[in-house]
């Protein structure tokens, strides 16, 4: 009996001892929280999941290494808001996210809602990655965000130069869809078409969102451009293509930077698709480093919906994760320090700031649709 009585006093002391351990471990650990704001209902929704599904892959792949951060366990934890593709709701997960503590954070789905954001994040000191925003800050404005691929001032010219240089298209026809990023698009790329003497026959807005082109058609028709280049969301943009060749154009049609390349074109586009060129952001899978692993452990965990910023938004969470190591804190103001100094070699390419919170050394890729599959034409930028 009294041997029995030891052996369960000795159990008891152990049980106890380890749970104090484990205790006193979890109470080491500091739970250091990134937000991300995207569309995960409306239209937007599928876009939006894929950029949070790839956020919480590098979450979860910061974790596996242990990370410390000041000689103490630290676990990074995502923490989601739904803005819901429109600035009102943006701006309220902007605000949700500071009442949680975050100490960095991405988003948003578009220009129109990190525009809605930035001020917010700016108040409150936070530092805030955009994976989607290619317009001009507003009055040179972009308080504490930086801009994860290159804008529309950079990509816009190289469009136009392969268009001229290797196709020698000699006159265009712009349109956009009167957004921040539609104008701040359909003026660069008119600028430098005109610089190099190209001539800009029609420069036209649409209503964002609009699926009624049949006027802007009929002058294309009259005035016969070589090109008519859109400035505008990829759902918009394949609706002009089916309308075009319901018209029997057979004027070329190009598109910039706002979420043609992929398979919801060619779905929502069909047969209209052939032929189709579109810039974006960034390089072309095949060429980046890691893509295949990516590539596998995204469809294994989520099954499918891979685009063309969800590796954008996975690197946008390595980034945060090299800033807080390279501050060797999780404090917002020592993150947001740190961003300036980072240099991260990540899937998309080597990811550094300036001043201005740009990327430096952005890349794109000129696509066009043959036989139902997007070819790389050409890619610039992007050195690591």
């Amino acid at each position: 009996m009294k041997t029995g009585h030891l052996r369960r006093c000795a159990l008891l002391c152990l049980t106890v001892t380890a749970w104090l351990h484990l205790a006193a471990n979890a109470k080491e650990t500091t739970v250091v929280a990134i937000g991300i704001a995207m569309p995960l209902s409306g239209p937007a929704a599928t876009f939006g999941n894929s950029l949070v599904n790839a956020a919480q892959m590098a979450i979860d792949d910061a974790n596996r290494r242990n990370p410390k951060v000041a000689g103490r366990d630290i676990h990074f934890k995502l923490v989601v808001a739904d803005e819901r593709g429109n600035v009102n709701n943006a701006a309220l997960a902007a605000e949700y996210l500071v009442k949680q503590g975050v100490v960095a954070t991405i988003g948003n789905g578009s220009t129109q809602t990190t525009l809605a954001t930035t001020k917010i994040f700016g108040d409150a000191g936070i530092a805030q990655l955009a994976p989607s925003t290619s317009a001009p800050w507003p009055n040179g404005q972009r308080y504490t965000t930086f801009r994860m691929i290159g804008h529309s001032g950079q990509g816009a010219p190289l469009l136009v130069n392969y268009l001229i240089d290797n196709l020698q298209v000699k006159s265009t026809a712009i349109i956009d869809n009167d957004t921040v990023a539609g104008r701040a698009l359909g003026q660069a790329f008119k600028e430098r078409f005109q610089a190099r003497q190209g001539t800009v026959l029609i420069s036209e807005s649409i209503q964002f969102r609009s699926s009624d082109f049949n006027t802007i058609l009929n002058t294309v028709r009259l005035k016969q451009p070589d090109i008519i280049f859109f400035g505008g969301l990829g759902d918009q943009a394949a609706t002009l293509a089916r309308n075009m060749r319901r018209v029997g154009l057979k004027t070329g049609f190009v598109h910039g930077m706002n979420g043609t390349n992929g398979l919801n074109f060619l779905r929502d586009a069909g047969a209209a698709a052939e032929g189709v060129i579109a810039l974006t952001p960034g390089m072309p899978p095949e060429k980046m480093p890691g893509w295949k692993n990516f590539e596998k452990n995204y469809l294994e965990r989520f099954g499918g919906n891979i685009n063309d910023y969800t590796t954008i938004s996975y690197d946008a969470v390595q980034v945060l994760v090299a800033a807080v190591r390279e501050a060797n804190s999780f404090t917002p103001a020592d993150i947001l320090a740190a961003l300036y100094k980072v240099r991260y070699s990540g899937l998309t390419g080597t990811i550094a700031f300036d001043q201005n919170g740009n990327l430096r050394n952005p890349s794109f890729t000129i696509y066009q649709m043959k036989e139902l599959r997007w070819l790389p034409l050409q890619t610039y930028g992007g050195a690591r």
